[in-house]
């Protein structure tokens, strides 16, 4: 007997690594390969500056389409994210049609040129617009969407509402990253939201030798965002107190307001103990997280309602071990617990996050404490136990096998 076929799924993101051990995010690319067990993928995503246009990714087959025909000019998707890149310059939304235009145009073709049982479409917008709007004009396999924060917190009036109701209504089943995601979204769909955070490489990112004193370097890694507060984190950083027990922020990652913070630290008179890092692989975070005393992420709603989701870096520093201090916002509240694996605090509130850092820092027996909880909350989104969580999900859905298979087909399969 041959071996039983896998469905084949297409998935569709505009965040992915552009190559190996790239600083992109890759939540995307680990959920993928973590899904390769049960199914055959293929992912489609934006062109980026120096990324091949196919290739095997980890093992993971992808195709980029190109969206302008300057090549240097293909920067809206890729370093960064969308928004933020939007934000830093605002001649990138000129190439928000073109990006669309091009993704509907890549599905279209690479739907009539292969077979595809199912599709898993990354973000409401720009993925599951196009998919929507493809639509129209083909049948498509049963699409799976999942929302991860902008795509539910940004949108929601005037005729843009009425579009994200449209576009809901065009996926066979919605999953959220958290349940902020899944109350806000909730106004514009009858349909089940299912809540599936994320998931961290436990192996990876593992727990940390028990050291009984650390530097007191308090570790941030995300883009350089307005809604990641890390604004706040200098500002408490200049605390008397936080100067006197030598509290020094190591800051990783790159983004539109780079500049801007860094001459906010310079006006705070604390450069001198910040360190802006940029962009680094995960095997260098790793080192990062190993050598620091804790995780600060102080999370805010930005100017335009977006907040995070469920960011998988607090999945990757409670997996280290790390105690975390971050906001209750998005689904943060879904890896920390306050008291019990970091300080969970309201978002904007820095009087309470000085507070948190001073407590974190002077009585290392607490922290260690809570980054012992951290870890264990982090056992509980394995990607192997998230991936099977989407994988439910997406053999649920009607439709899902070609008529060719058999019932024992089926059955191995699953």
């Amino acid at each position: 007997m041959s071996a039983p076929q896998r469905p084949r799924l297409l998935v569709l993101t505009s965040t992915l690594p552009r190559w190996r051990d790239d600083s992109e995010p890759r939540f995307v690319l680990d959920l993928t390969r973590a899904l390769s067990d049960r199914f055959e993928p293929l992912i489609l995503a934006p062109m980026a500056v120096g990324a091949a246009r196919r290739e095997q990714l980890e093992g993971i087959a992808v195709e980029r389409f190109s969206y302008t025909p300057v090549a240097a000019w293909q920067r809206l998707a890729a370093p960064g994210a969308i928004m933020p890149n939007l934000r830093k310059n605002r001649l990138l939304y000129l190439l928000v049609p073109a990006l669309i235009v091009a993704q509907f145009v890549a599905a279209a073709r690479l739907l009539r040129r292969e077979r595809f049982d199912l599709i898993h479409c990354h973000w409401l917008v720009p993925q599951g617009l196009v998919l929507a709007l493809l639509s129209l004009f083909i049948k498509l396999p049963p699409m799976l969407l999942t929302c991860h924060g902008a795509d539910a917190f940004m949108f929601n009036a005037g005729p843009l509402a009425l579009l994200k109701r449209w576009v809901l209504r065009r996926a066979a089943a919605v999953t959220v990253v958290s349940r902020e995601i899944a109350a806000t979204l909730s106004r514009f769909t009858d349909k089940p939201l299912v809540h599936i955070p994320m998931g961290v490489d436990l192996d990876h990112f593992a727990m940390r030798d028990p050291i009984q004193t650390r530097a007191p370097v308090i570790l941030f890694a995300g883009r350089l965002a307005a809604k990641k507060g890390v604004d706040q984190l200098l500002r408490v950083l200049a605390n008397p107190r936080l100067l006197d027990c030598g509290a020094r922020v190591r800051i990783i990652g790159d983004g539109p307001l780079r500049e801007e913070l860094e001459a906010l630290a310079s006006t705070l008179g604390v450069a001198e103990r910040v360190g802006f890092l940029g962009a680094m692989p995960h095997a260098r975070l790793i080192e990062e997280m190993k050598a620091a005393a804790l995780f600060c992420a102080p999370f805010v709603i930005d100017r335009d309602g977006d907040r995070e989701g469920t960011p998988t870096v607090l999945l990757e520093a409670a997996a280290c071990g790390m105690p975390i201090v971050t906001s209750d916002i998005g689904g943060c509240g879904d890896i920390v617990v306050h008291g019990r694996s970091g300080w969970l605090l309201p978002p904007g509130d820095e009087a309470a996050l000085a507070v948190a850092l001073i407590e974190a820092l002077a009585a290392p027996d607490l922290a260690r404490a809570m980054g012992e909880g951290a870890r264990q909350q982090a056992l509980e989104h394995g990607w192997p136990t998230t991936a099977g969580q989407y994988a439910e999900v997406l053999l649920s859905m009607k439709s899902v096998w070609p008529a060719q298979l058999g019932e024992e087909e089926r059955a191995c399969a699953a």
